[in-house]
Formats: structure tokens, sequence, C-alpha cells
């Protein structure tokens, strides 16, 4: 009788453990392609001089991130060729156990402005 409550346990606690795992992977797949998204946004950004709102809005329709430039570049809208710009990409994930509410998660990356070809 015990091995079989023993046995109930443990498909209960390995079902917990899956479903931690789960929310592991799917944050690494959203953090991965944040990573591979910045690669457009840098060129984007190196191409055009800085973080403008019609970019912001585009990646917020098209693909569901919001991006917005570092303190330091808030308010500047013009910058020096080759001057590093820095952004921030961001993606909210609604986690299966971890926890109750949504998971914020952010990439910092940096542009160099006019460096495309």
């Amino acid at each position: 009788m015990s091995a079989k409550l023993g046995t109930i346990l443990g498909i209960f606690f390995i079902f917990i453990a899956f479903l931690f795992g789960v929310d592991l992977v799917m944050m690494q797949y959203v953090y991965t392609d944040l990573d591979s998204f910045s690669i457009k946004v840098t060129y984007d950004i190196s191409k055009n001089g800085y973080l403008s709102d019609e970019l912001k809005t585009n990646y917020k329709t098209n693909y569901g991130i919001n991006a917005y430039p570092i303190e330091e570049n808030k308010l500047a809208q013009s910058y020096e060729e080759g001057y590093l710009y820095g952004y921030i990409l961001e993606k909210d994930y609604s986690p299966i156990v971890i926890s109750n509410s949504t998971i914020n998660l952010k990439v910092k990356r940096f542009a160099v402005i006019n460096a495309y070809e």
C-alpha cells in the first residue's frame, strides 16, 4: 500500500518539476528571441541615428517587444558617427508555476551609429 502511495506522490513531484522546467525553457526561449531580435534593432538604430517613436511602435505592434533607450540617451536624438547608442528590449512572459505575475525579461544592447553598409 505504501509503495502505491509513494508512486502517486512521486508522479506528482515529477509533474511539478516538469512544469518548472518548462517555465525555465520558455524563459530562455524569450531571452534568445530578444537577443536575436536585437540584431535588427541595432541595424535600424545605426541607420536612423536613434530609436524613433516610429520604430518603437513598429516593434511593439509587429513583434510585441518594447524598445527604449537607456538613461544616457533619453533626450538627444542626433549623435555623431561612431557613437555607442544603448537601448533595452523587453518582453513579458506569463509563467506557469514560477510566479503568479508576469515576468519582465530585458536585454541591454548597444548600437554604433552609422556603422552599417
